[in-house]
């Protein structure tokens, strides 16, 4: 009987070794596992990380379009989160900003010169030029269709020649009620002023 108690007891001693190795293999496999699961945690934050960094960056990523047409500026700048809008003297300068998008436009204030002769301590001009120019101011227009003003100069150009300078461009205190109306954006959202760009 004793020799049945050494076989039982090395049967159970042979069992208890498998049962030691099967579990010190799962034990390998689980760490594998683990290790792979910790990788892919890793791999999952980075990738979400640089998500949110390139969602940033696109938030931040304007594109600027330079509008050659008044029609084109106006319907893409319509209901826009900002317009700034600028006047000196040889240009009209309109930005507005709607979104990732920034939209430019931009024409030439007008100009039109009447020469003058000087005759001793006075000017002379000819009736028909004289006419001539009226007519030709009264034709010209600003292509945005902004109500213009006008202002005269005197201006030399040389000996016994001088021009008078009739200037058209639209009144700063007007030009920000008129592109609210255009743009149908509010008025507080009208800017008078210059826009630059931080790099």
């Amino acid at each position: 009987m004793s020799i049945d108690r050494g076989k039982d007891f090395q049967e159970k001693i042979d069992a208890l070794d498998l049962i030691i190795n099967v579990l010190k293999e799962h034990e390998k496999r689980l760490d594998k596992l683990a290790e792979s699961l910790e990788k892919m945690l890793k791999e999952l934050r980075l990738s979400r990380t640089v998500g949110i960094a390139s969602e940033r960056e696109s938030k931040d990523l304007r594109v600027q379009i330079v509008c050659d047409d008044w029609t084109d500026f106006k319907n893409r700048s319509r209901n826009s989160d900002l317009v700034i809008f600028d006047v000196d003297e040889r240009n009209l300068k309109f930005t507005s900003i709607s979104g990732s998008s920034i939209y430019h436009y931009s024409e030439p204030v007008i100009d039109v010169k009447v020469p003058l002769e000087i005759e001793g301590e006075y000017y002379r001009i000819k009736k028909s030029e004289m006419r001539f120019f009226l007519e030709k101011l009264a034709k010209k227009k600003f292509k945005c269709n902004v109500e213009p003003s006008i202002t005269i100069k005197l201006v030399s150009s040389g000996e016994n020649m001088d021009l008078l300078l009739f200037r058209l461009y639209p009144e700063v205190s007007k030009l920000k009620t008129w592109l609210a109306k255009e743009l149908d954006v509010p008025p507080e959202n009208v800017i008078y002023g210059k826009i630059s760009f931080m790099k």
